[in-house]
């Protein structure tokens, strides 16, 4: 089913989202669709009828703006938004200072003597209180104006009605003062308290939103590496064009110091390429004719040519930069948690405010009018912190922006989760805890000579492009062997493979090709066990119904197979070995990396029905492969691992890509989500406290036992202190080290 991933812009909190998805499902098509405030990101499932143009109709129709991925000026479109947003909310925050300073002065004329008396004057405080009731509170009347609309509660519910209390108070002592109040000391300082509340809550709004860019600021490195021209060689001229406009085939000029604008093969020249900021490779690599380079690096040497293999949509970058995106934009099984805690909480807390209210009124000490607006807006400005609609989506932003940073590609949000939870590892041997890189190590001739076993292996395996194959073949090539070709061949997965030759069946493969082939190989097996124990892949060579020799080979550990898996077990993690390999062989291996549980004689197509049996044991199970033949176990995993083997592949049997094809970022992968779901829990944990405890304290629980009474100053900067701990705390992420 299509997928349709973009930004919004303009959304005041989490209780956007809801209207914003119920209308986005209303589109024709449209099966599902996700809003993440945290985020800024939209969701939409559909099945291919509606396009983004109608999603976007439906977001400007509701007051907000709407930037499709695809295009490439939007990051600069969405980052002008951003600073406009960012301006508007340091003049409102200006204005609310400048009159707030001038409401101090003149609420306290026995500290400032200087001041006119002239000037002292309730009327001149409500005049000097309406710029920053109507202007700089703007925001929040127009969170309240939706929120009424939409029949939803959300922080600027409570912050516009507790101003809006306080200042209506306020006008009340202005023009009425002996008819709600007994002394001009119970409203005095009234306009000078809302002033400082709003400058206190926009202060802490404005903090928050400087701080929260900095969740993102791993996917704007990313789109900050697309260049928006290119230079290219068309009809003998250099023509300077707009990426969006260059095609596959195309000629593309590099010159030094320039970041590649597509991905491609050098065609002349050549050059120092760093690409570290694209895949997260530390070191300089020379590039020359024939090799390839991926868009986003940084020629650092000479000019040179390359021609453009992907372009736009296709490039790694861009698949990278859409990976980070969609990973973003779901929503966590926590996240989902504290959504809906917040939806069901936020009417809760406003009917406890007006009870609260009521009961101050009532029972309240005199003048009670007084106590219940002044406990009524302390308990509206506290329960207005975001900090729990904030705390996963912030987290999730940065962990997958640092993730990136290593090479390392989640698809999904909630995979953070999932690699968190998960208690095994399996590993898949060749290629994977094995340099992929196997040799010959061993011929040892049944019937005839050495060349001859040597000459029918490589007869068979001459077309095969499997990596045993190919040593058999070098092999040959360096001892001068004339590899004759089969009359015919068939493989046989993950067994061998069968071709005849001159009226001769030439099986070359496992113990049970030759089983299925009726080779006897029984008076062979002290030999073959002898030759697995030392830890050789061995490849039976039978020619009719005789096994006429075998080849061992050795297939160097990865240099980093070893510190890895020890790194897992450190992090708790079981480490398991599966391999197609007879058990001896496998033994072996595990025996050098110290991995203590190994399954052998597996073939491709029984990976996964070894993983349900883990999972059926109450395993959380995590498997590394290379995405091809591990295809459907991957899907079986928890959490399939593919290593770089290309960004399509993630999408169909894997939830994280490893793009460095580097082991060590197995551990990365977890240790980080591991880091990442801590921070979440911290996150929540303190939001929840912070309700738990400040709500029942600013209804004024502790008052009658200590006379404590929390007042709407300390819960106004609760409420923006809260919020911004929680963004502070997911930021922390960003100084994570690996830990191998």
């Amino acid at each position: 089913m299509p997928k349709t991933t973009f930004t919004i812009k303009g959304m005041h909190c989490d209780a956007c989202t809801g209207p914003l998805g119920q209308e986005l499902k209303k589109v024709v098509g449209v099966k599902q669709a996700l809003v993440n405030y945290g985020t800024e990101q939209a969701v939409v499932d559909h099945d291919g009828r509606a396009s983004f143009q109608d999603f976007q109709t439906v977001v400007q129709h509701l007051g907000y703006h709407a930037f499709s991925h695809d295009a490439q000026d939007n990051y600069h479109d969405i980052r002008l938004i951003e600073t406009r947003q960012l301006h508007r909310l340091r003049l409102r925050l200006v204005i609310a200072v400048l009159f707030t300073l001038a409401l101090l002065l003149l609420s306290f004329p026995e500290l400032f003597t200087f001041v006119p008396t002239f000037l002292i004057s309730s009327y001149i405080l409500l005049l000097l209180t309406l710029p920053i009731q109507f202007y700089a509170a703007l925001d929040f009347y127009k969170g309240l104006w939706y929120s009424l609309q939409r029949k939803t509660v959300d922080k600027n519910t409570f912050v516009a009605l507790g101003i809006s209390i306080l200042f209506l108070y306020s006008l009340l002592a202005t023009f009425f003062p002996l008819v709600f109040f007994s002394s001009v000391s119970a409203y005095s300082l009234s306009y000078v308290i809302v002033s400082l509340i709003i400058t206190l809550v926009l202060f802490g709004k404005y903090l928050e939103a400087v701080v929260q860019r900095h969740t993102s600021d791993s996917l704007r490195a990313l789109l900050k590496l697309q260049p928006p021209l290119a230079t290219v060689l068309r009809h003998g001229k250099q023509l300077e064009v707009p990426l969006t406009e260059v095609v596959v085939g195309d000629i593309l000029l590099v010159k030094a110091g320039q970041p590649l604008p597509v991905d491609g093969l050098v065609m002349q020249g050549s050059s120092l390429v760093d690409a570290s900021k694209v895949i997260g490779t530390s070191s300089l690599v020379e590039k020359s004719k024939g090799m390839q380079v991926v868009g986003g690096s940084i020629n650092k040497e000479h000019t040179f040519h390359i021609q453009a293999t992907a372009v736009g949509k296709d490039t790694l970058l861009s698949r990278m930069i859409s990976s980070v995106r969609e990973a973003q934009s779901h929503k966590t099984p926590l996240q989902l948690f504290a959504d809906n805690f917040v939806r069901i909480l936020m009417p809760l807390l406003l009917m406890l405010s007006i009870v609260t209210f009521l009961v101050w009124l009532l029972f309240g000490p005199s003048p009670a009018f007084f106590f219940a607006c002044f406990s009524f807006v302390t308990l509206l400005l506290l329960a207005g912190s975001s900090a729990l609609s904030l705390a996963t989506p912030t987290a999730v932003m940065v962990a997958t922006g640092k993730a990136a940073q290593h090479g390392i590609l989640l698809k999904g949000g909630n995979t953070i989760e999932a690699l968190r939870q998960i208690d095994t590892v399996i590993f898949d041997k060749s290629g994977t805890l094995t340099q992929g890189k196997p040799t010959v190590t061993d011929i040892i001739a049944f019937q005839g000579d050495e060349k001859t076993v040597l000459k029918f292996a490589a007869l068979a395996e001459k077309r095969s492009k499997h990596p045993l194959a190919q040593a058999i073949l070098t092999y040959a090539q360096q001892h001068d062997i004339a590899i004759p070709d089969s009359h015919s061949s068939q493989m046989h997965a993950g067994k061998g493979i069968v071709a005849k030759y001159l009226g001769k069946k030439v099986a070359v493969g496992n113990r049970q090709l030759m089983h299925e082939q009726s080779i006897d190989i029984t008076p062979l097996e002290a030999r073959l066990q002898s030759m697995e124990s030392a830890g050789k892949t061995l490849l039976i060579v039978g020619v009719n119904t005789v096994a006429v020799g075998v080849l061992g080979f050795v297939d160097a550990p990865n240099a980093y197979a070893r510190s890895v898996v020890q790194a897992l077990q450190r992090l708790g993690k079981q480490v398991v070995l599966i391999t197609g390999d007879h058990t001896g062989t496998a033994q072996a291996t595990a025996t050098d990396l110290q991995i203590t549980q190994v399954i052998a004689n597996v073939l491709p197509q029984d990976r996964a029905a070894h993983i349900r049996t883990l999972q059926a044991q109450g395993r959380v199970v995590a498997l590394v492969g290379d995405g091809i033949t591990d295809a459907a176990a991957l899907k079986q995993a928890d959490v399939g691992i593919v290593l770089g083997t290309g960004m399509d592949l993630m999408t169909e049997t894997g939830q994280v890509l490893l793009i460095k094809n580097d082991l060590r970022d197995v551990v990365i992968a977890i240790d980080l989500s591991m880091q990442t779901v801590k921070k979440i829990k911290q996150n929540i944990s303190g939001a929840l406290l912070y309700t738990v405890v400040g709500v029942p304290v600013a209804a004024g629980i502790l008052y009658p036992f200590t006379g404590f009474l929390l007042q709407p100053l300390i819960a106004a900067g609760a409420m923006a202190l809260s919020s911004l701990l929680v963004v502070l705390n997911s930021l922390s992420i960003k100084r994570y080290k690996p830990r191998i």
